[in-house]
């Protein structure tokens, strides 16, 4: 599938999923952290947990709305290949794969070997595999710069406060 690069835009995806990330694990886990207390102080398990519905609620607002809140400040479109707007399914499969073979399932410092390797699969084919799997397309509309600035900023704090509460977590374990 030969796409034009400039159309293709994986850093725009890149902050447009970490902008995603930020805003459904905090939704979800203000919901759920306190009622995942049966699992004792483990946190791993309870962000597990989080990340199994943060899947969901992914797959729910691509079927319902074409987009998630990133996509739609990113000003992205997923269509299948018709044009037509995905059934619940294909959105839940097409979500899973992005996770999985995308993000790794968000677990730290690997998810960005993942996103690398993703972003270099969509220049060089021109799709993500998760996109080739479920014959969908990711339609770009013109993006603001105001709208850059924020997706940028909110993903640099998140990743910033994910990564300092992981390391200080490790570090309370010695």
């Amino acid at each position: 599938m030969d796409k034009d690069t400039n159309q293709l835009k994986p850093w725009v995806r890149f902050w447009v999923r970490n902008f995603d990330l930020i805003i459904f694990f905090l939704l979800i886990r203000s919901i759920l952290w306190n009622s995942l207390s049966f699992l004792g102080n483990h946190p791993f398990f309870r962000l597990f947990i989080i990340g199994l519905f943060m899947i969901f609620v992914e797959a729910t607002f691509i079927f319902f709305f074409g987009k998630t809140p990133g996509k739609w400040i990113g000003n992205i479109t997923v269509k299948n290949y018709n044009g037509n707007s995905l059934n619940f399914i294909q959105a839940l499969r097409r979500t899973l794969l992005a996770w999985i073979t995308g993000m790794f399932l968000n677990i730290p410092f690997l998810s960005f070997i993942a996103m690398w390797l993703s972003r270099n699969n969509l220049i060089k084919k021109g799709i993500t595999y998760w996109d080739e799997v479920c014959k969908t397309n990711v339609e770009h509309s013109f993006l603001p710069i105001w709208r850059y600035v924020i997706i940028i900023i909110i993903g640099i704090l998140f990743n910033l406060i994910i990564y300092i509460s992981i390391i200080d977590y490790l570090l309370s374990l010695t």
